[in-house]
């Protein structure tokens, strides 16, 4: 789906989203889903748990973040 250039990548995403999520329901196959900063929403991870996918999303920096993994 095209979007404005003004959009950020997450903007819209149950229009995208959920007619992919349907069409490979019906498949008995391993599905994974993989977003970056923009898709990590509760609304959206809850989605994904309730249709069986596995997905990595990635997380925005801040501050309690950086103080958790700084000994990384």
């Amino acid at each position: 789906m095209l979007r404005r250039g003004n959009h950020h990548s997450a903007k819209f995403w149950r229009r995208v989203l959920l007619p992919v999520i349907e069409r490979y329901r019906k498949y008995d196959i391993p599905k994974f889903f993989r977003g970056d900063a923009a898709f990590a929403n509760p609304a959206l991870m809850t989605l994904l748990e309730t249709e069986s996918y596995r997905y990595a999303i990635r997380i925005a920096a801040n501050a309690v973040l950086e103080r958790e993994i700084e000994h990384c």
